[in-house]
């Protein structure tokens, strides 16, 4: 199975390289928003946004931030604390979401969070904050890609959230199983979790290696969607 969803991607990215199209040229619109996992290496410039626009040609406007959380109120001499409050009108081609793992940490320790599992998405997948941001960006225009979380198999901060983070993406992949316009992208399939270089010093966010490796391969993924629009 492994190897297959390797050969996938490899495919996916040489698709990318290799078939020029006429929705690649386009400067398509891209709104990102989420937490550290699309914030981290911003200021080196090798951030998984950064590296999609660099690789796509496209305008990609970051609005994601470090410790946001998917719940809570918008404060709006700060609204990027809260992910729908980075959210900025379209019309938009894409938008980029992640989030979830800052609320599961922080307001429920991991453990007994079926509650803030279910502000954030209900277990059919159908309603939540993220539902509603999803269906707030596609009414914008946008195709919608949901950014899964890596997550180390050694000890770190969010080692106690390993459950409730997968419970999240099977959410995640239900509400992405109802839309061709909304899809799952996961990013463990990329990087080799069990390799210590592949994690910052932090032991849970993603070293510069695996932010480049991700953003390429996202951006070769949304392209290769666009192209088939």
């Amino acid at each position: 199975m492994q190897h297959l969803n390797t050969l996938r991607l490899v495919l996916i990215f040489l698709f990318a390289l290799g078939a020029p199209s006429a929705a690649f040229a386009e400067k398509q619109q891209v709104l990102v928003v989420g937490d550290s996992l699309l914030d981290w290496h911003r200021i080196r410039g090798t951030s998984i946004p950064q590296v999609l626009a660099r690789q796509t040609g496209w305008k990609v406007r970051n609005r994601a931030s470090t410790g946001a959380a998917m719940s809570g109120k918008v404060d709006e001499t700060n609204p990027r604390t809260v992910i729908p409050g980075q959210y900025e009108d379209g019309p938009w081609d894409w938008v980029v979401i992640n989030g979830g793992g800052n609320d599961m940490l922080f307001k429920c320790g991991c453990a007994r969070c079926n509650k803030v599992l279910n502000r954030i998405l209900s277990k059919d997948g159908k309603r939540g904050i993220l539902a509603d941001l999803v269906k707030r960006a596609k009414a914008d225009g946008a195709q919608v890609v949901m950014v899964g979380y890596i997550g180390n198999p050694r000890p770190n901060l969010f080692s106690g959230c390993k459950d409730e983070v997968l419970e999240l993406v099977r959410r995640q992949k239900l509400l992405a199983g109802r839309d061709r316009s909304v899809f799952y992208f996961s990013t463990r399939e990329i990087i080799d979790i069990n390799k210590r270089a592949s994690f910052a010093l932090d032991g849970f966010h993603p070293s510069q290696k695996s932010t480049r490796r991700i953003g390429a391969y996202l951006a070769a993924t949304m392209k290769q969607r666009s192209a088939k629009k």
